[in-house]
């Protein structure tokens, strides 16, 4: 379109068009006036438009007959000013006196009303709206905040589809939207007042989570029930101390508050973590260390008292730890093929050995077991010769 102002290339001799009756929609405006049929001077008619904001007018349309009475101005913008005037032209293009100006404001493009928001949902919110009473409506427009702008989300197709889910959202976040309807000219309407809605929180961590220490060959991994009634599961996984890394070792039904881990490793150490999971599969956070458990330790090593002989006997005494219940003696003749022999279940803390023999040297080691049958290393050997007869 060419800018110019309605004065420029005049032709004064030619008949003004007098008064301009229109109709207004929300993107156009339509235009009648009265006919220069009669008038064969007349070739056609100029049209000048420009919002307030603008300094001069610029020339839109130029139309080749004067028998043409009407013009639509389209698409336009919603709730906007216009100011427009019109001028007969001759043949050679130049114009007539122009009409005043006529400012006309375009309809309100009312936003779609009963607009909400749904939270509470697993990463994703609902929007909801009602149809647009307007019946050119196309379809509806969904932005979402995203920092200090609205950005578009969604663009729904049809006027009747008032729904629109918005998923792959952050956890326990608030979303602010708003909604906008559109026609086919992909005129917008004014924005819905903007609504939010918060989506659904990750279960509470589990509290009170305990490892045992004192279990043979298994540690047992304990915590408080959740308070929420839509947990579904924990998981619980092992770390080794120090490691970076950890393995999942059971998914437990809420209904349980403890799992036990097992190991054929006596005194061996673990850490362990619990994480709730609610029926969305949204998971807890987990503890910020690792909580740490361990398998019962053997007993001590027996430490060795004293090592003699009494009336052709070897005696040996010890002390074992107050876990020991029993002990067991190993027993070997020092002699190239000198025979190993066990002594188990002693249930004291001194052995008597009428099994020797003079001249002979004899080595000895006790091993401690507990009330569950781990047993400690062996102690010291201690060895003792026999004097010959």
């Amino acid at each position: 379109m060419k800018g110019c102002t309605p004065a420029a290339q005049s032709d004064l001799t030619l008949p003004e068009m007098g008064e301009v009756q229109y109709l207004v929609d929300i993107d156009s405006i339509a235009f009648e006036w009265k006919s220069f049929a009669n008038s064969p001077e007349v070739a056609g008619y100029n049209i000048y438009r420009k919002t307030l904001a603008e300094q001069n007018y610029t020339l839109i349309d130029s139309l080749n007959s004067r028998f043409t009475t009407h013009y639509v101005d389209s698409p336009l913008t919603p709730s906007t000013t216009y100011l427009y005037r019109f001028a007969a032209k001759n043949a050679s293009g130049a114009a007539g006196v122009a009409t005043q100006p006529l400012q006309i404001t375009t309809q309100n493009f009312a936003p779609p009303t009963h607009v909400q928001a749904v939270g509470n949902y697993p990463r994703k919110v609902k929007i909801l709206w009602r149809p647009h009473k307007d019946l050119r409506t196309q379809g509806y427009i969904i932005q979402r905040a995203e920092g200090k702008d609205f950005v578009e989300v969604a663009r729904i197709t049809n006027r009747l589809q008032v729904e629109y889910l918005d998923t792959n959202l952050k956890d326990s976040t608030e979303y602010f939207y708003r909604v906008f309807a559109y026609i086919a000219s992909d005129i917008h309407s004014t924005p819905s007042p903007v609504v939010s809605a918060r989506t659904k929180p990750i279960p509470t961590m589990p509290q009170g989570v305990f490892a045992s220490f004192d279990l043979p060959k298994k540690i047992t991994i304990r915590w408080q029930k959740s308070p929420q009634n839509d947990i579904a599961s924990y998981e619980v996984s092992r770390t080794i101390l120090g490691g970076i890394s950890s393995e999942v070792l059971a998914n437990v039904p809420a209904t349980q508050t403890s799992y036990t881990d097992t190991s054929e490793i006596d005194g061996v150490r673990y850490g362990y973590y619990v994480v709730a999971i609610d029926k969305d599969g949204l998971r807890s956070e987990r503890q910020k260390s690792a909580i740490e458990g361990s398998t019962l330790a053997a007993p001590a090593a027996p430490t060795i008292q004293s090592i003699g002989t009494e009336k052709g006997s070897v005696i040996l005494r010890w002390v074992g730890d107050s876990r020991s219940v029993q002990y067991t003696i190993n027993k070997q003749q020092s002699s190239f093929f000198g025979k190993k022999e066990r002594y188990i279940s002693i249930p004291y803390t001194y052995f008597y050995d009428h099994e020797v023999a003079p001249g002979e040297q004899y080595l000895y080691n006790v091993i401690a077991i507990d009330k569950f049958g781990l047993q400690s290393s062996p102690s010291e050997t201690v060895s003792i010769t026999l004097e010959g007869r």
